[in-house]
């Protein structure tokens, strides 16, 4: 697999952006950076690189999906994200979201916005 080239983001206050190395399979966390968006008028956001190789996947995600609490107070978390996306193998970016929505459903009650976005880079 021949590399591909750099990814380019920034975060504003936002979860860190999983992501799932397509080579080894290892899922890792982004580093976040930057103050909440439109919280400081002249807040500063700098950017980060990270390699990208053909087939890798990262996942962006609000609050929302995370912040699902049960009864006893556990809440879904970055990791029961990790579970639902990547516990039951590979699959097509589509399938991974509506893996992470449905997981989501079943663990608790749904209180704030619930975004997810998957992105395969591709040669």
């Amino acid at each position: 697999m021949s590399r591909l080239g750099q990814a380019r983001y920034a975060l504003a206050g936002h979860l860190p952006i999983l992501r799932r190395s397509a080579s080894s399979g290892a899922v890792s966390e982004l580093p976040v950076g930057g103050p909440l968006l439109g919280i400081e008028a002249r807040g500063q956001y700098e950017s980060m690189v990270v390699e990208a190789d053909p087939g890798d996947l990262f996942v962006l995600l609000s609050d929302g999906l995370t912040e699902i609490f049960q009864r006893d107070g556990r809440e879904f978390g970055m990791d029961g994200i990790r579970a639902a996306a990547f516990g039951d193998g590979a699959a097509e970016p589509k399938e991974l979201a509506e893996r992470v929505i449905a997981k989501a459903a079943q663990y608790g009650q749904q209180v704030d916005d619930q975004t997810v976005l998957f992105v395969r880079i591709t040669a």
